[in-house]
């Protein structure tokens, strides 16, 4: 039987000689993995004793927890236990964002992909913001993929029957139900808390897409959603 550890308990543990996070409803001694952690060993220590469950679900699948040493789990905790701990950056920014999007324009003024962006920088977390809108190295390949699409003209027809419009087509020998497909983008839950699953989700609509290996969400979600 897992031990139940206190929110005093976990708090207490908070710095690079001694870490501990909470995910989900368990505990996890992260101290001997913080020379190991691809982002650092700071990412985790500024997590060090709170519920770093929705940091975590931004950036990884539950699967990454099976990286950490086999006695790192500690025990359980109780959900009274973890609304007493202390309050991630990650919650505190998702509040932060909560209430700017009270204040979003509707929808049907949103026409191009400009204006997603122009919206979504003012929603979306500082950190966040700066992963998706960047590009590698000097961001040359960025602006060549954004000149090709801007190069694509559609000629003008008047007086065509639309009534019946089909826009299937095929995508490699494979029949989609539209003329494109989505690109892969790693951590999608950085941006949104549906994640990849959403993504997957579009393949019930004849949709094509494909995954990035940095899912956030677990690859037998996304099967599941697709089908």
């Amino acid at each position: 039987m897992e031990d139940m550890l206190s929110a005093q308990e976990i708090a207490s543990h908070c710095s690079p000689s001694s870490c501990w996070i909470v995910v989900d409803d368990k505990v996890y001694d992260v101290t001997s993995y913080l020379n190991e952690h691809p982002g650092g060993s700071a990412v985790l220590v500024k997590q060090g004793g709170t519920d770093a469950t929705a940091e975590f679900r931004k950036i990884h699948s539950p699967d990454v927890l099976g990286y950490l040493p086999k006695d790192a789990c500690l025990g359980t905790i109780t959900a009274a236990a973890r609304v007493a701990l202390p309050i991630s950056s990650a919650s505190a920014e998702s509040a932060a964002g909560a209430d700017v999007a009270a204040e979003l324009p509707h929808i049907s003024s949103v026409v191009v992909a400009n204006d997603f962006e122009t919206v979504a920088k003012v929603v979306v977390p500082t950190k966040t913001w700066s992963y998706i809108s960047s590009s590698a190295n000097d961001g040359s390949s960025l602006r060549g993929n954004l000149a090709s699409w801007a190069a694509v003209r559609f000629r003008p027809r008047i007086f065509r029957d639309v009534t019946t419009v089909d826009p299937q087509t095929s995508i490699l020998g494979t029949v989609s139900a539209f003329p494109f497909y989505v690109s892969p983008m790693g951590q999608l839950g950085r941006g949104h808390p549906v994640r990849e699953l959403g993504v997957a989700g579009l393949g019930r609509r004849g949709v094509h897409g494909v995954m990035s290996t940095e899912s956030t969400a677990k690859m037998e979600g996304h099967r599941g959603r697709s089908s």
